[in-house]
């Protein structure tokens, strides 16, 4: 099954114990093949494991790092006999053991779904901070309930919204652990209002905010010029500084790029490495 989005895996860290192995990183993956029944796979970083051998190992040795939850499928279902379970051990068995064995930087990916009840449970935990979202009913309340929680840090949106959906984005620059807003494979735009939202989010923070901004442009750059200290005379670029924080919106055809950068940092230098060489 491919994937929707294009995630890096997070790897967790090592323990501060030099005695202690590291955490095997461990990803599920779910998918309903009936009213009551429902694929499931789980990838360690060299092999596949089952619900039994995970049962088996020290609680301390794996967590999940990645949940997915594919969409409804009833046919070429990958060795049914081992990966197919019903809903109860689903809910009662295997669910309860990814929960209780998440890292802290958790990513769910969550394609339509006929049943939303498993994905409810992930969604809620603490450690899932990174959300990769195809548009299905009722989701935008999941988002909600887990904007008002204050731990959403990255949020990839796909598929087809609602329009009345597309005014609420600007309210997601007001929550501060929200760094990362992606909205490229949706039919949602970024307007001038949410960009302006995310701009002055940096500004109000002295340039410290982290942020990053990336969908379809649905404004002209007239809308936004004030907003910006600097401007590319071919229209390519704009951009804001405070001491040696910046802010950058780049231009690629119909879609917009808002990035913050602390000047200092490692990743900026390699940044401008790379733009010097290519």
């Amino acid at each position: 099954m491919g994937n929707a989005f294009s995630t890096s895996s997070y790897k967790g860290l090592p323990s501060s114990s030099g005695s202690r192995r590291p955490k095997q990183c461990l990803r599920v993956e779910f998918a309903q093949v009936s009213r009551t029944d429902w694929w499931h796979t789980i990838y360690g970083e060299s092999r596949d494991f089952n619900i039994d051998e995970l049962r088996a190992m020290d609680d301390d040795s794996f967590e999940f790092n990645m949940v997915r939850f594919s969409p409804f499928q009833t046919s070429n279902v990958d060795d049914p006999d081992k990966t197919v379970i019903s809903s109860e051990i689903l809910n009662n068995e295997l669910l309860p053991l990814v929960l209780s064995h998440l890292c802290d930087q958790t990513s769910l990916e969550v394609l339509t779904q006929e049943d939303y009840k498993p994905v409810e449970k992930l969604i809620s935990a603490k450690e899932v901070k990174n959300l990769y979202l195809i548009y299905g009913p009722g989701i935008d309340l999941l988002i909600l309930n887990k904007l008002e929680q204050g731990i959403i840090e990255q949020l990839f949106l796909g598929g087809n919204w609602p329009e009345d959906f597309s005014p609420g984005l600007t309210t997601l620059a007001s929550f501060e652990n929200v760094f990362k807003l992606v909205l490229i494979h949706s039919n949602l735009s970024v307007s001038a209002d949410l960009l302006r939202a995310y701009v002055d989010r940096w500004s109000t923070s002295n340039g410290q905010a982290r942020i990053e901004l990336h969908g379809k442009k649905a404004f002209k750059d007239e809308e936004v010029k004030n907003s910006f200290q600097y401007h590319h005379k071919r229209g390519y670029y704009m951009g804001n500084k405070i001491a040696h924080y910046s802010l950058d919106l780049k231009f690629e055809k119909d879609e917009i790029h808002l990035k913050s950068w602390d000047e200092t940092s490692p990743e900026f230098r390699n940044y401008m490495l790379c733009l010097s060489s290519s």
